[in-house]
C-alpha cells in the first residue's frame, strides 16, 4: 500500500485522546504503537495484543512516525485530515525559521 494510503488510516477525533492521532477512528493511539515498537515489541505480536490492529495499521504509525522524503517539498504537521497537513518547505530554507535566519 502506498505512503498516502497507508496515512488516510490515521485520523484524529477530539473526543478520543484528546485529538492526538489515532488508527482509524478507534481507541488505538500512534504513540501507544510507537511506543511499544520502540520498546523492541515486534511488529507481529501487536496483532496479538490488540486483536482490531491489522498489519497496514502499523505500517502507518511508521509511516506517519517518518520524515518526509528528501526532495518532497512538504513537511508532515499533522495526520492527513488535520488542517495544515502538509506546510510547504521555503524554497532552498529549512522549515525550521530559526535555522533558516541563523547565519
Amino acid at each position: 500500500m502506498a505512503a498516502d494510503g497507508l496515512l488516510s488510516r490515521i485520523t484524529t477525533d477530539p473526543g478520543i485522546f484528546g485529538g492526538k492521532p489515532i488508527i482509524r477512528g478507534m481507541r488505538v493511539s500512534v504513540e501507544h504503537i510507537l511506543k511499544a515498537l520502540a520498546a523492541g515489541v515486534p511488529e507481529q505480536e501487536l496483532p496479538a495484543d490488540i486483536p482490531i490492529l491489522e498489519p497496514d495499521d502499523i505500517r502507518a504509525c511508521l509511516a506517519y512516525a517518518s520524515p518526509p522524503r528528501p526532495g518532497a517539498g512538504t513537511r508532515a504537521a499533522g495526520p492527513p485530515n488535520s488542517p495544515g497537513r502538509h506546510t510547504p518547505v521555503p524554497e532552498g530554507g529549512s522549515a525550521c525559521p530559526t535555522n533558516s535566519q541563523a547565519g
